[in-house]
């Protein structure tokens, strides 16, 4: 469904899903995860940081929702000024891995994250633009 969706905003982006991710090169755009534990999703961080893909985490549980970004240890992007025609780049050096974002909450006895089922279905989904358009 997600993937679906995601193909449907962006015609230009090949989405791919997988179950297993053991063998992730650097060919995607992008890695986003769900329906992950909190375990599962440290491991997967620390391989996109290893490949230097972004990485985003979403869940949810009934009105409770979730979502985290990963460039890695740099990101660097271009844009173009429409009012003066130039190309423009910036670098992002200051995304946090996952597991140092949730040291901040060890210790706190008032925050339970919610428990959820695995459902039976793709749980990564791996986005690729088409290079023309980059």
């Amino acid at each position: 469904m997600t993937a679906e969706r995601l193909k449907e905003m962006n015609p230009f982006a090949t989405v791919t899903t997988r179950k297993d991710l053991s063998l992730l090169e650097n060919t995607y755009s992008a890695v986003v995860s769900g329906f992950t534990s909190f375990e599962e999703a440290i491991s997967l961080n620390k391989l996109c940081r290893e490949i230097k893909t972004p990485f985003y985490l979403l869940s949810c549980s009934g009105l409770f929702g979730f979502f985290f970004i990963d460039v890695g240890p740099s990101l660097t992007f271009s844009y173009s000024k429409k009012a003066s025609g130039t190309e423009e780049s910036e670098t992002i050096t200051t995304s946090q891995p996952f597991d140092e974002y949730l040291s901040q909450f060890r210790g706190n006895s008032k925050l339970q994250w919610p428990k959820r089922s695995i459902y039976k279905h793709d749980k990564y989904l791996l986005l690729g633009i088409a290079s023309t358009y980059i």
